[in-house]
């Protein structure tokens, strides 16, 4: 990136010290040198994050500095999963041996050439990350080196940072703690709310118009010294268009001895506005996963997903699925997509039961929440697929339940699926209805209701106004899913009936027998229908759903064009290369990335639906396990090259396939690990 300030410049920086700002100027050499070292240094291009199983979240390098605005130690959902503030952005840490020598362990990005001041990553010797916990260890001279920990508690809006001495002596230890106190979208600077702060012997009480947190000290003594930090530099924001400067605040310096007889001191950070929640039940691992390290991996990231939720207009607390970190919250559409590879096969059905509550106690005419506002008890309902992947999770759910307890539960959620099928044959929001000829149409002027969703300047990006092709394959499993769940066999004879109006609807119309693949969505034009050619992902769904229309020869024809023209390593494009609007990379201002969004970008999710359409396609499924296991290779290796232990919502079309979006999604890895365990599955299989 190129500097405000040339190949030679200036970063300016300040704090408060007794009343009086006070700046001080670091020389700097330049952007070629800067940017050498973020190249050189992998330990700032990849991340971690912590998640509490309520929305809250921690999140940022392994270098321990932070490259964007939604990195920070403590980012806490007040409305559990929403409203999330970001409260602890890190801390400010330094070793003093016992002749005043100091050794800086935090290190920070500052300035228009993002230089690194303190130098603790000069110290930096080893980085562990789990689904629960980081470990930075520094060499701080002597024999001596220091371990900082950071995890979260579960169900609680609460993190824990640990620092350890490790070998024989003492050093005194310098924390001073960073205060952001804003919402998570936004930056900090000199006009925002002021924080207030009292400090009572190991605690601190630090709060705004907004929020409040404490912060507990387990030795030591908190003293007032406010400070204040400018020019924090996020690169990643500056590479998105984004404002990417703060100022962040420093109250309060805490200080402590550590000796080899009391090696430890431990910082606790607790949110102490956000509303209390039941925390959930431990998520069990498969059968599989005790012997299978990319299954416990897969596992351990799921976890980060499913949340507990106040759920608006009800006392009882619900379950949900974070969309992505660090931005999304739960939408119903990836939650419903989600749910068969986050929870089922893994004794978790109860959770999963919860999930379909959730968003089904919600409906409204038809339609579950596209998403859940992110600060007011309502929600968003502008979806035209959400509800027909909640019937597709249902029927999953239905297969994968082991227990008979819970019948009940059971006949709630079909009772929601004739709900939405009764609204979409009525017609419902947003122009949402079945037509005569059995096919779902949807659109609605601004609006874009399929996953293709991304907006730019008040239009969608992809206009799918019409007939999209995934809504009628939805719906035709749909019916047959709830055909095969009611006890009601007359009902079930009517909608297999259904079904097969929509089946000989959906061949005339969408099978392109030139090209041997479906039509993407039928425009209407005036009287007419004007078939949308684009090579899109979204006939895959029609191949992968547990109820086809299509036959065997029809699957194959699409899966080879899906193959020559979509698939890539890490998942589908979204737009076949050469298409009008193609774009081949991710990158530049938002609105230039609002439209490469679905129009070219790969999806490592839809990997799902490729694998299933190959398998139910195939002759023999288990002959070609292995090398489908193959194809899910480098979005496995991927989890070690980003956020760690996560997949990426999205990659660049065109090779070297970049990762960008949310650095970990949820249908990502859900839908990796369902494709890994039904491979793995098969392969299992005696015979």
């Amino acid at each position: 990136m190129k500097s405000e300030v040339g190949l030679q410049g200036l970063c300016r920086l300040g704090f408060w010290v007794s009343g009086m700002l006070l700046t001080f100027q670091i020389k700097i050499d330049g952007d070629e040198k800067v940017n050498q070292q973020h190249s050189q240094d992998q330990r700032i291009d990849k991340t971690w994050l912590l998640a509490n199983g309520a929305g809250s979240f921690a999140m940022g390098t392994l270098a321990g500095t932070h490259t964007s605005r939604y990195q920070g130690f403590l980012i806490a959902a007040i409305d559990p999963p929403v409203n999330r503030v970001h409260l602890l952005h890190s801390v400010v840490d330094a070793a003093l041996h016992t002749d005043g020598q100091r050794q800086d362990l935090a290190t920070h990005l500052f300035g228009a050439s993002f230089s690194q001041s303190p130098d603790g990553l000069s110290r930096l010797i080893d980085t562990k990350v789990n689904s629960r916990r980081i470990d930075w260890t520094y060499d701080i001279g002597r024999g001596l080196s220091i371990k900082r920990s950071l995890q979260m508690t579960q169900g609680e809006p609460t993190a824990l940072v640990e620092w350890t001495l490790m070998g024989r002596g003492q050093v005194d230890l310098d924390i001073r703690p960073l205060l952001s106190f804003r919402d998570f979208h936004d930056l900090r600077h000199q006009d925002s709310e002021p924080i207030s702060c009292a400090v009572d012997g190991l605690s601190v009480r630090a709060s705004s118009a907004n929020a409040s947190m404490a912060l507990e000290l387990s030795t030591g003594r908190w003293q007032v010294d406010r400070q204040s930090w400018q020019n924090f530099a996020y690169s990643i924001d500056q590479q998105r268009g984004q404002a990417w400067q703060e100022q962040l605040e420093a109250p309060v310096l805490g200080t402590c001895s550590l000796t080899t007889e009391q090696p430890t001191v431990t910082l606790v950070a607790r949110a102490t506005s956000a509303r209390p929640v039941t925390p959930l039940m431990q998520l069990s691992s498969s059968a599989q996963s005790s012997t299978d390290r990319t299954l416990e991996r897969l596992e351990a990231a799921s976890e980060a997903y499913v949340v507990r939720r106040l759920v608006p207009g009800r006392s009882e607390q619900g379950v949900s699925v974070i969309a992505g970190y660090p931005w999304f919250a739960d939408w119903g559409r990836d939650a419903m997509i989600s749910l068969p590879g986050l929870l089922l096969g893994r004794g978790s059905c109860k959770l999963a039961h919860e999930v379909l509550a959730t968003f089904g106690s919600a409906l409204l005419e038809g339609l579950i929440p596209n998403r859940f506002d992110d600060r007011k008890p309502s929600a968003h309902y502008n979806t035209a697929d959400a509800s027909l992947w909640y019937i597709q999770a249902l029927g999953h759910l239905a297969q994968s339940e082991l227990e008979s307890d819970r019948e009940h539960e059971m006949a709630r959620h079909i009772e929601t699926a004739r709900q939405i099928l009764h609204w979409y044959r009525r017609g419902t929001h947003f122009g949402i209805r079945v037509d005569t000829d059995g096919l779902v149409h949807a659109g609605s002027s601004g609006k874009a209701l399929t996953w293709m969703d991304a907006i730019c300047d008040g239009k969608p990006a992809t206009p799918r106004v019409g007939k999209p092709v995934e809504l009628s394959a939805l719906w035709y499993s749909g019916l047959l899913t709830v055909a095969a769940l009611t006890e009601d066999s007359a009902e079930a004879t009517s909608l297999k009936n259904e079904a097969a109006v929509t089946a000989d609807s959906f061949i005339s119309s969408f099978w392109d027998e030139q090209r041997g693949c479906l039509f993407d969505v039928l425009v209407p034009d005036g009287a007419d229908v004007v078939p949308d050619k684009s090579v899109r992902p979204n006939q895959i769904f029609a191949c992968s759903l547990p109820h086809t229309m299509l036959t065997q020869s029809q699957q194959h024809r699409i899966l080879e064009q899906v193959e020559s023209l979509l698939l890539t390593p890490m998942g589908l494009r979204t737009l076949a290369p050469k298409s009008d609007g193609y774009c081949p990379r991710y990158e530049g201002s938002m609105s230039e990335r609002d439209q490469a969004y679905h129009n070219g970008t790969v999806w490592p999710w839809l990997m799902g639906p490729y694998i299933m359409a190959r398998l139910a396609s195939a002759s023999d499924p288990k002959a070609i396990a292995p090398e489908l296991l193959q194809r899910l290779e480098p979005l496995l290796a991927s989890m070690d090259d980003d956020c760690i232990g996560h997949i990426a919502e999205i990659y660049d079309g065109d090779a070297p396939h970049y990762p960008h979006g949310c650095r970990a999604q949820a249908w990502s890895v859900a839908e990796i690990l369902r494709a890994v365990k039904k491979l793995n599955g098969l392969l299992n299989e005696s015979g």
